[in-house]
């Protein structure tokens, strides 16, 4: 007996989708400086110097913590009941949900905080001389700075991210990694342009994003590479975020929001966001958020709000089946590769009105498909794969549904 897996795939000759992106009513419309979630709650921070918090996806917003309320909020980072805040005056600690917080440590502007190694780092954009990153031992109670440093032409450390038991810092000056603070950093080359905002691991891979494009690797030794699949290879990238292995980016300077779906290589770009100049993101149960930029002398910032479902999927089918798309956009030939659970069989191309169009053995886990002179389109492709080799664990159904997008160029 054969078991039955199901694949959508959407052809298009545009790589954009629009999408439904929603004004929330927040109290001011400033740029937004930060923007994160901890469990039900968002948190939000202008440059208004004025922050708030919402229990029902941004509908309503309340202030908070009116001791922090005259400083800028950058950062944030949450354990149980204690919430770490950076601002421009340094590190605030909360110990009741983000009622009261006390300052901890002064500094110049905190942008980051990520806990490695059973530590707390912190990471400073100095005002004078060079950035420094602050260690706590104790969860944020007490802080010290960082032994060694950073190299002397580096001035601002804006992000921090643990990859493959390797501290990464986000510099003014690159991307540097250390598995030890206090014995010196390793500059990560392939990079161009310095500024590097963001910085998010997805699966294996680590993502850069620089003040022009968007960088990634796979191993922090080798070269960072250029994305450029769906993308110019020159955007402004503020702000990462992702959920189920789907990527967002965030772009400054008009260029808004762009998605990478788990398990495809090309991005598209999501228009119809009426401020396309993005600074950060967040992500929920339920929808992605957009906190913009407000132009000089003008309230045109504030927070978008996008639902998860119209654009990716937000909950992952059981079990899953991980494949890859090669060659995508796609002129002539497209290779879907399985993992070990599809490792022979055969995938069937149907037109939407269930017309075949042509069949294609999997062999070894994969499958190549000849798209010279189909048109752009929606088609539906179904896997028959060998017995026992999808190994489904639904009692009611032996069928699954996978859905990804790809793109078909006619050229």
């Amino acid at each position: 007996m054969k078991k039955i897996l199901l694949i959508l795939l959407l052809f298009s000759l545009n790589s954009s989708i629009y999408s439904q992106w929603i004004k929330l009513s927040c109290p001011d419309e400033y740029s937004i400086t930060h923007m994160s979630r901890y469990g039900d709650t968002l948190f939000l921070g202008n440059g208004n110097a004025s922050n708030y918090l919402s229990t029902d996806h941004g509908d309503n917003w309340t202030p908070f913590s009116s001791l922090i309320n005259s400083d800028f909020l950058y950062s944030m980072w949450f354990s149980g009941n204690r919430i770490l805040a950076g601002t421009t005056q340094g590190i605030f600690l909360s110990e009741d949900n983000g009622q009261n917080f006390t300052l901890q440590q002064q500094a110049d502007r905190i942008n980051c905080f990520l806990n490695y190694q059973n530590k707390l780092m912190a990471g400073n954009i100095a005002v004078y001389g060079g950035p420094r990153l602050f260690v706590s031992s104790d969860q944020g109670m007490n802080w010290t700075i960082s032994g060694s440093g950073l190299p002397v032409n580096v001035h601002k450390i804006f992000c921090l991210e643990e990859y493959n038991g390797m501290l990464i810092a986000g510099t003014d000056n690159g991307v540097f990694y250390t598995d030890d603070i206090d014995s010196g950093w390793n500059n990560v080359t392939g990079i161009y342009y310095p500024n590097v905002y963001a910085m998010l691991k997805v699966g294996n891979r680590l993502y850069c994003g620089t003040n022009h494009g968007l960088y990634y690797t796979d191993e922090i030794t080798s070269d960072l590479q250029l994305c450029q699949n769906g993308m110019a290879g020159d955007e402004y990238i503020t702000s990462l975020a992702q959920v189920n292995g789907h990527l967002f980016a965030g772009c400054h300077w008009g260029d808004g929001v762009f998605l990478l779906r788990n398990f495809e290589n090309h991005f598209v770009h999501l228009t119809g966001l009426l401020n396309p100049q993005v600074l950060r993101l967040c992500i929920d149960d339920n929808y992605v958020y957009a906190g913009t930029y407000a132009e000089e002398y003008s309230l045109l910032g504030g927070v978008y709000r996008q639902e998860l479902s119209t654009i990716v999927a937000t909950k992952e089918v059981n079990p899953p089946v991980p494949f890859r798309l090669q060659g995508n956009p796609v002129t002539d030939l497209l290779n879907v590769d399985f993992d070990e659970q599809v490792r022979e069989g055969i995938l069937t191309i149907y037109y939407p009105d269930g017309r075949e169009i042509l069949n294609c053995k999997i062999l070894n886990g994969s499958a190549e498909v000849n798209m010279t002179g189909l048109s752009s389109g929606l088609y539906l492709g179904q896997v028959f794969a060998m017995k026992n080799t999808i190994p489904l664990n639904s009692s009611k159904s032996n069928q699954m549904d996978l859905f990804f997008n790809m793109i078909k160029a006619n050229c």
